[in-house]
């Protein structure tokens, strides 16, 4: 949430609930490069108002010691894709979208100040097709809130 960054932005309260909810889901796939970055690609316009999940296999080694391992983060250039798009949220199958030894965490400070919740830890991407698809992860409503575990899935369109 925008509070986990920004001290006057909104908290899990005040979060819309369409916001997290009922979004039209777009899966991407992403590589990490030599540094960990990923970089994602798609036309922006492929973006507008959908949950992207990022989907790099990371989650394998959930439930086992590698998992918190210095992982996969967002480039610079994934992150401006997705801000250019204007995603409603973005969702990663790893720990962290942000490089965990760079303490300016550009990806939650960018997409917080806009509003886009950000979503980390999802499992089984790989069970979802690229689109037709519904994706969810609501959180409660917890004044002053920041960050809370949600029980995120996907519904598939028939």
């Amino acid at each position: 949430m925008p509070f986990r960054r920004h001290p006057n932005g909104a908290d899990l309260s005040q979060l819309p609930l369409q916001s997290v909810a009922g979004l039209d889901g777009l899966v991407l796939d992403g590589k990490p490069a030599s540094n960990r970055a990923i970089s994602i690609k798609c036309g922006e316009s492929d973006l507008i108002g959908r949950a992207v999940l990022v989907r790099t296999g990371w989650d394998s080694r959930w439930g086992t010691d590698d998992y918190w391992a210095l992982g996969p983060y967002l480039g610079d250039d994934s992150i401006d894709l997705l801000v250019r798009g204007r995603v409603a949220l973005v969702g990663v199958d790893f720990w962290n979208i942000d490089d965990v030894e760079n303490p300016s965490r550009p990806a939650h400070t960018r997409l917080l100040e806009l509003n886009i919740p950000i979503v980390e830890h999802l499992t089984k991407l790989s069970a979802l097709p690229k689109t037709g698809f519904k994706f969810y992860a609501v959180p409660p409503p917890i004044v002053k809130g920041a960050s809370f575990p949600v029980r995120a899935f996907a519904e598939l369109e028939r």
